[in-house]
């Protein structure tokens, strides 16, 4: 299962990746804009993950989609994906950081859920002596 894990974090750009801080096992996730909720310190000790941040500032996790034929939503997304293995079973946790304004995040999460589903099924398209 761990290899899993490591293809995953093989598969994706590491300017998308958060590292965790190794001296406390902790990793925190942070929220830029309005949020009122500004960061979560996660504590990750004996648990393996691959955190990734979707909302990166100036990265476009979706440049395949235009937004220039009106389509504002298509390219939503949740703040963070985290895949954790725990107890040799694979998680994908969806975070979303919000301020009072709620939003859409119910949309968001669902686009983050597609996002790891597209992440695990294109690294078992890859690495084939795997299966995800």
């Amino acid at each position: 299962m761990e290899r899993k894990l490591k293809k995953i974090r093989e598969a994706v750009h590491d300017d998308f990746l958060i590292k965790k801080n190794d001296r406390w096992k902790k990793i925190e996730l942070v929220e830029t804009n309005q949020a009122k909720c500004k960061s979560v310190l996660l504590k990750t000790t004996g648990i393996k993950t691959v955190v990734i941040e979707l909302d990166k500032q100036g990265k476009d996790i979706h440049p395949l989609f235009s937004t220039e034929k009106g389509i504002i939503d298509l390219k939503i997304k949740n703040d963070y994906l985290i895949f954790a293995l725990n107890k040799n079973k694979l998680y994908a946790l969806l975070i979303e950081l919000k301020s009072n304004n709620e939003g859409n995040w119910r949309n968001q999460c669902k686009a983050g859920e597609i996002v790891a589903k597209y992440i695990l099924q294109m690294v078992n398209n890859w690495a084939t002596d795997i299966v995800l």
